[in-house]
């Protein structure tokens, strides 16, 4: 009985990890696709579009870095009445340090776009740089909503947007440079 269990939680285990393999594939495909269709809209040709779309999956990898987040678990709320003063203290240093995580991991991504945003500078125009790093609003979006993210508008979300990176999912970054 506990070699079958033993069995099914390996096997689970493998699946999980071709899950994010496969998931990990599909997204740097997307990046690719997104960076050539960015180099089509710009016109850039030869040397020129390598230099852009190396220059943008490499960024696209530095603020999406999937591997150094943490998945918060998605705790029942708790009635902080019933709670210890032991368990609402270690609760709240418990959620302060999450954020300390998250504001740090903001300011790497942040970072990260000041300097692929000076790289990029000695290849396009201020318009295009514009097109790559600033929020664009969305189709379907009114004024007051938060439009898509930088890489052409196709990232929703912004500093507060949580943590989605590439394909839906945010950088983190506001167009703030």
């Amino acid at each position: 009985m506990v070699a079958l269990v033993a069995m099914m939680a390996l096997a689970a285990s493998a699946q999980q990890r071709m899950n994010r393999e496969q998931m990990q594939q599909m997204m740097a495909e997307r990046t690719e696709k997104q960076a050539e269709r960015l180099a089509k809209d710009f016109d850039l040709k030869g040397e020129q579009k390598e230099q852009f779309v190396t220059l943008y999956k490499e960024y696209s990898a530095a603020v999406s870095n999937r591997d150094n987040w943490e998945r918060r678990p998605q705790n029942a709320q708790t009635n902080s009445k019933n709670m210890t003063d032991e368990e609402a203290t270690a609760k709240f240093e418990e959620q302060m340090q999450q954020q300390e995580k998250q504001i740090e991991q903001m300011q790497q991504r942040l970072q990260a776009t000041r300097d692929y945003y000076v790289k990029m500078k000695e290849l396009l125009t201020p318009q295009q740089l514009y097109k790559v790093f600033a929020p664009q609003q969305r189709q379907g979006q009114g004024q007051g909503q938060r439009g898509g993210q930088g890489f052409g508008g196709q990232r929703p979300g912004g500093f507060g947007g949580g943590q989605r990176p590439m394909g839906g999912h945010d950088s983190g970054f506001g167009g703030d440079f």
